[in-house]
């Protein structure tokens, strides 16, 4: 949801073992779309970093006018940057972030 030139965007999808080995390219898409009534040029949670679908990372500030509240372990944990790798077979996506603290 846009609220005050924020979105939220909880990555727990991406901790969720074992589900997380049964995430596919095309379902990170269709988890990750761009609010209803909201009119972007890109996607403003994550970006394909290969042509290939098969790397994807997520910015906290993929724009200068807005910011993504990116958090882990039911927002809990903020996150600066998170990428995800998806590899065959089995679909593992290994992810790894830059935690941001609040303060």
């Amino acid at each position: 949801m846009l609220q005050d030139g924020k979105l939220s965007c909880p990555l727990d999808m991406l901790t969720d073992i074992p589900a997380v080995w049964n995430l596919t390219p095309d379902r990170l898409s269709a988890t990750f779309v761009v609010p209803k009534g909201v009119e972007l040029g890109k996607n403003p949670y994550f970006q394909w970093m290969t042509t290939d679908r098969t790397r994807a990372v997520f910015l906290k500030d993929p724009f200068s006018n807005l910011e993504v509240d990116l958090t882990l372990f039911g927002g809990e944990i903020p996150v600066a940057t998170q990428k995800a790798q998806h590899k065959k077979p089995g679909f593992l996506w290994e992810s790894s972030c830059k935690a941001g603290f609040r303060g």
